[in-house]
């Protein structure tokens, strides 16, 4: 697979067939998800949308599908990316919880794609698409290098996410593995820039490949399995392995070819707008990390005269109980019904309690973790 040449405009074709192949079965894995047919509630992006009918919210995931479907059959498939990105932004706005890390991958690689005309007659178009793709994929492991490089991933996220090996390791086994967590932020860094040399490429390769498949085998060791993010680590596997691996017959000559176009699109989207959520406190937390350190559980406190109020379907997530409040595990209500991960912010934990309130009269406290300072939560009313 290194050694192979494939040119720059049959890797595109390769990378267009990936990504709509993974995108189609993230979305039928997490069907509840974009279908809003569901107990836990809907974040739009606007105020207004929340009265959305609902026929239009099964409408535009299944046009999706199918705008991927013809993406994937059809050599020159412009409109059909278009269309696809369009209906993605729809779904983005229709619920923001859909705000996921993959997701939002997958997203920028449609964006990018959208500005290749899929013909042969300018090779620099293609390989300027082609660089671009190679730099949302670099992007990925660079992001997770910076997040790793901060303090607590060493004491906190590192340690929490491999404690499923305490299973069956021994305590030697698992203080050996814990002091890897140095190294990592450097690995990554190095991955990130090793992909763009052909001299380190190989080894830049194989460890984007093992990080992935050892994020993998904690996944899999989880009692709950997000098989978006499955997905995803695969996806990250073979696209790593075909638009790296090997050789393309332009290389030499175009390596550093890179349009207006995709560099807006990456500067926008790949950078300034991540960056903006990031640091402006928006909603969502979920971020891009090779090591899924997005493992705080969030509760919802409820006094058992509210949880009672609830459908036992919700009550089956708020059995614990801390004082003399009951803890609803939003974490793992979301994870079951929407199939993914939802990691919330201050405003969608209190926009989850005022639907809580209003669909069934149940008042309740809301308890924000604080990633920065793990020793205590904010209580808001």
């Amino acid at each position: 697979m290194i050694k192979m040449t494939i040119p720059a405009t049959t890797r595109l074709s390769i990378v267009k067939s990936i990504l709509s192949l993974f995108l189609i079965a993230t979305v039928a894995c997490t069907w509840p998800l974009w279908s809003a047919d569901r107990y836990y509630p809907v974040f739009p992006g606007l105020a207004f949308l929340s009265s959305v009918n609902m026929i239009v919210a099964y409408a535009i995931p299944a046009l999706l599908i199918i705008s991927l479907v013809l993406a994937f059959l059809l050599r020159n498939p412009r409109f059909f990316i278009f269309l696809a990105t369009v209906l993605c932004v729809s779904l983005l706005l229709l619920d923001s919880g859909r705000l996921q890390y993959w997701f939002y991958f997958y997203f920028l690689l449609l964006v990018v794609l959208l500005g290749y005309n899929w013909r042969v007659d300018s090779i620099h178009h293609y390989t300027s698409t082609f660089n671009a793709v190679k730099v949302v994929l670099v992007l990925v492991y660079l992001l997770a290098a910076l997040q790793h490089f901060r303090a607590d991933f060493i004491h906190v996220q590192w340690p929490a996410f491999i404690k499923p090996f305490e299973r069956f390791w021994t305590p030697e086994q698992c203080a050996y593995l814990l002091k890897i967590a140095y190294v990592i932020p450097a690995l990554e860094l190095f991955v990130s820039v090793s992909l763009f040399f052909g001299g380190a490429k190989i080894a830049g390769i194989s460890f984007s490949i093992l990080f992935h498949v050892f994020s993998l085998i904690v996944i899999f060791l989880q009692p709950q399995i997000e098989i978006a993010v499955v997905l995803w680590h695969f996806c990250m596997i073979l696209l790593v392995l075909f638009v790296f691996g090997g050789s393309t017959t332009t290389q030499k000559n175009y390596s550093f070819a890179f349009g207006l176009y995709p560099v807006c699109m990456i500067l926008l989207f790949g950078l300034a707008l991540p960056f903006y959520c990031y640091f402006n406190d928006k909603p969502m937390k979920n971020r891009i990390d090779l090591m899924q350190s997005n493992n705080a559980v969030q509760y919802i406190y409820l006094t058992e005269e509210s949880r009672d109020k609830l459908p036992l379907y919700i009550q089956s997530f708020a059995m614990q109980k801390e004082n003399e409040f009951y803890k609803l595990n939003i974490t793992a209500w979301g994870l079951h019904e929407t199939k993914t991960k939802q990691v919330l912010g201050s405003a969608h934990l209190m926009k989850l309690t005022s639907d809580l309130n209003t669909n069934y009269g149940a008042d309740a406290l809301v308890a924000v973790p604080i990633t920065e300072n793990t020793s205590g939560v904010i209580a808001l009313k």
